[in-house]
């Protein structure tokens, strides 16, 4: 198992390499739970990531600190970034990139209403993000893209800020987690379980506990359309991380 509490502390080269800017409160905490079932009583622990920050948490804000940053670096001022229109990474984006004076366009395809998606598009309305439908053929959503980033020196942020760049911050992760359970914090579990959409927790998680020399396997739960999220599509992103 690793001895360093963070991933730049293992590779020091990769602090002026990979800048980041402070949004997290972390390492956040890991909750025991005990679960009954059939065969008895079962430890479940809960990383909860919800606590990543104040203004929003969540898994998305350890991706943006490196994101936003090599935007800043790049000096980009405007923020392009997709999801669905109830997207959490969207929002977070959004929130976050204000708070540093970066202005977001997020590139949002249809879901069925709910009051959750309604709370959040009104946040998005509060934030002044600059809401646009993206959707249809290749064509279209190429020619969407065209006429609203033309002229404008955006940074793109891929969906669910799962780009190489964004999968080093659950690297990270990984070597945060691995601190938590050598200074006896948490056991060391034999299976980590994560929902997975565009794969980049899932994708840095596997990569960071390999580096880290932890047993511990991860299980990506799909909840998306197998046309975002596949094996194939999977292995794709951890080579290119």
């Amino acid at each position: 198992m690793s001895n360093f509490s963070d991933l730049r502390s293992a590779y020091p080269a990769l602090r002026e390499a990979l800048p980041t800017v402070r949004l997290t409160d972390l390492p956040t905490p890991v909750r025991s739970v005990s679960l009954a079932h059939a065969s008895g009583t079962r430890t479940v622990l809960i990383k909860e990531d919800n606590l990543s920050a104040g203004l929003y948490g969540g898994n998305k804000v350890r991706k943006l600190e490196y994101l936003l940053a090599r935007a800043i670096l790049r000096k980009r001022k405007t923020i392009a970034t997709f999801g669905a229109v109830g997207s959490h990474h969207a929002l977070a984006t959004t929130l976050y990139a204000r708070q540093l004076n970066l202005h977001t366009i997020a590139f949002l395809s249809h879901q069925s209403r709910t009051r959750d998606i309604a709370a959040t598009l009104s946040t998005h309305l509060a934030a002044e993000t600059e809401l646009v439908s993206y959707g249809g053929s290749y064509a279209e959503r190429i020619a969407t893209l065209r006429q609203h980033l033309r002229g404008r020196r955006a940074m793109i942020i891929p969906a669910g800020g799962s780009s190489w760049l964004g999968n080093v911050a659950f690297m990270d992760a990984a070597f945060e987690f691995a601190a938590q359970v050598s200074r006896g914090e948490c056991p060391l579990p034999d299976r980590v379980y994560v929902a997975t959409g565009t794969m980049g927790t899932a994708v840095g998680l596997a990569l960071g506990f390999a580096l880290c020399k932890l047993p511990t396997e991860v299980h990506a739960i799909r909840i998306t359309p197998s046309s975002i999220t596949d094996e194939t599509l999977l292995r794709r992103l951890a080579t290119k991380t």
